[in-house]
């Protein structure tokens, strides 16, 4: 077997263990159904001479109708999310509507309220979006305005935005096409503030498609990015809705005002947790197109063949290895989501609120890590790729990604807001550890290996070889539960007054909040491992397992995941990784890291 046709069964290995046997021929008819479609496959480009950002909703949108005419089965699925990585405007737009708005209703409606929603969301019967922003809180929940006030005469509830401030602000698909949206609201029963609950307006009439009484929806206008997505706003004044509207699941309120629950005030954030986790997804996504770009940039540009340099190499490997790592995660998080939402049957279960607080902080770490790496390396793919054609304003360039990517370290939550909840969760369980105790502790969940504290701070730097990936990978989970627990117990050390403490240490505490992601997925060490012997000096072909199947495989793997873009022969990007030229590794090659 030649090095091609070993490194054609190296792609079909991983491509098959990342999809499945069977998904990854169907994900390449799904590519092919788009590419022919001349709708799906009419993706706008921003420099065309009429486009403008209302062309670009009819686009999105006339994708979305095209979609869901292909039915209800597992190929229209797998199609839906082979566009969303096509287009991240079509991928934010099905979000809306298929994550925030049917997850809403499907975690906290009650069964009655899911059978009779969830099947006018999966067909499109109504469009949904997503009201909780406010112009002057953001997602700061505690602060939300909107106020919705039971009516026990009428039976219904009467909302109302009382404030500017309390203007529903940014909200995906209010512009022109939602008909309905799940609004977070003040419960105000009787004048007492029953607190934060979730109710079904319908903001548009299905017909006719004109505002509903007492509700008055405005669009933001053009973005710096997402252009096929319509942000809008949203101002209620005396908008009435039944009192079955509101999502009941986790909390009830019955004809005569009697409010039961909720059993936890944070049950009400738990809807924010899958859009996080989401992101890991989205985030392999445009990283690997901004990738494809780059590789493609020397090689394809005028025709001209020409290799990577050792120096573009060494920027990019670490890239490519993070979007494989990044397919793991959201494997990974997407199934221990899949087994907290089964618990959500019984929201009030000892199991589930234990395990919320959790899942939140792992959540707010990994949505606040994922979003900057991103953010950072495609400012790198830009730079690596130089000055070319690609880097316009066109619909394929890195500069259009960077555009549609930078709300997303704002959205579903500001990122320094999220690394300090990450952080204090942290720092509460820490507490634990340090202080003194007459029974034994446990921890679980994503703070499990606090169980281990005092042996983890023995933990010892090792010289580990570098071919020894299965010692490297224990020592590299060792190394970062070991910086969190010291980090964590140098930042409880100077603890005087809480106010004082979290003022005066957001950056060491922002870096505990990475310490605890990193430990939960890896992510960065295993990108510098994994990259290591590709570019230790210069570049590398290796045979070990860490190194050449990996980065040999993942250039495929983007390459074809990425068709519409590379659309090339996937043997192409495998020299590319080599610099064209054949390099030995040195088997004798260590890593070793000191700490104080």
């Amino acid at each position: 077997m030649d090095d091609a046709d070993a490194e054609g069964q190296h792609a079909l290995l991983l491509s098959n263990y990342l999809f499945g046997v069977g998904v990854v021929q169907r994900r390449r008819v799904a590519f092919a159904v788009i590419q022919r479609d001349p709708i799906l496959s009419a993706f706008y480009d921003s420099e065309s001479g009429d486009y403008s950002y209302r062309s670009a909703r009819r686009s999105t949108m006339a994708q979305i109708r095209r979609v869901a005419e292909f039915g209800d089965n597992e190929d229209k699925e797998l199609l839906m999310r082979t566009m969303a990585e096509c287009c991240n405007s079509f991928n934010m737009r099905l979000g809306v509507h298929a994550i925030l708005f049917r997850t809403t209703i499907n975690v906290f409606g009650s069964e009655a309220q899911r059978d009779e929603w969830i099947p006018k969301v999966d067909s499109f019967t109504v469009v949904g979006s997503f009201a909780m922003t406010e112009l002057g809180h953001s997602s700061s929940l505690r602060d939300l305005e909107t106020t919705a006030t039971y009516d026990k005469m009428k039976d219904q509830f009467v909302l109302n935005s009382p404030t500017v401030t309390s203007t529903k602000w940014w909200i995906g698909m209010v512009g022109q096409t939602a008909t309905h949206t799940v609004i977070l609201a003040q419960t105000i029963v009787d004048g007492e503030n029953a607190g934060l609950n979730w109710f079904i307006l319908q903001l548009r009439d299905l017909k006719t498609g004109r505002m509903m009484p007492g509700v008055l929806v405005g669009d933001v206008g053009a973005k710096a990015g997402r252009d096929g997505l319509d942000n809008g706003w949203i101002k209620l004044t005396n908008a009435r809705i039944p009192r079955i509207d509101m999502l009941m699941k986790m909390c009830t309120i019955d004809r005569d005002g009697n409010v039961d629950g909720p059993s936890h005030p944070a049950l009400m954030y738990a809807t924010l947790i899958p859009e996080r986790l989401t992101l890991t997804f989205a985030s392999k996504v445009t990283v690997g197109q901004a990738v494809s770009i780059c590789f493609r940039q020397d090689w394809d540009h005028l025709g001209v063949s020409e290799k990577l340099s050792p120096a573009r190499i060494a920027q990019l490997a670490p890239i490519l290895a993070g979007v494989v790592v990044l397919h793991i995660a959201e494997k990974s998080v997407m199934q221990f989501w899949s087994h907290f939402e089964a618990l959500g049957d019984d929201p009030s279960s000892d199991e589930y609120l234990s395990l919320l607080p959790d899942v939140h902080a792992m959540s707010a770490g990994l949505k606040a890590m994922i979003t900057w790496w991103t953010s950072d390396v495609l400012s790198t793919c830009q730079q690596t790729a130089g000055i070319s054609s690609r880097l316009g304003a066109s619909f394929g360039s890195v500069s259009r990604l960077i555009g549609d990517w930078g709300v997303m370290t704002t959205g579903g939550g500001d990122n320094y807001a999220l690394s300090e909840q990450c952080s204090r969760y942290l720092i509460s369980n820490m507490k634990r550890v340090f202080a003194p105790q007459k029974k034994p502790l446990t921890f679980a969940g994503s703070v499990f290996y606090l169980n281990r504290a005092q042996d983890i701070i023995r933990f010892s730097a090792k010289s580990i070889p570098l071919k020894d990936s299965s010692k490297l990978l224990d020592w590299c989970i060792g190394y970062f539960e070991l910086l969190t627990i010291l980090l964590g117990k140098r930042l409880l050390s100077g603890v005087k007054d809480r106010k004082t403490f979290w003022n005066e240490h957001m950056i060491e505490l922002n870096r505990l909040r990475f310490g605890m992601a990193s430990t939960i997925v890896i992510i960065h060490v295993l990108l510098q491992l994994i990259s290591f012997s590709c570019v230790c000096s210069g570049s590398v072909q290796s045979r070990s397992p860490i190194s050449s199947t990996t980065i040999n495989d993942t250039a495929l793997f983007i390459d074809m995941r990425c068709p519409i873009w590379a659309g090339r022969n996937l043997q192409v990007i495998v020299g590319l990784c080599h610099g064209g030229r054949s390099v030995r590794q040195d088997r004798r090659a260590h890593i070793k890291i000191s700490y104080h």
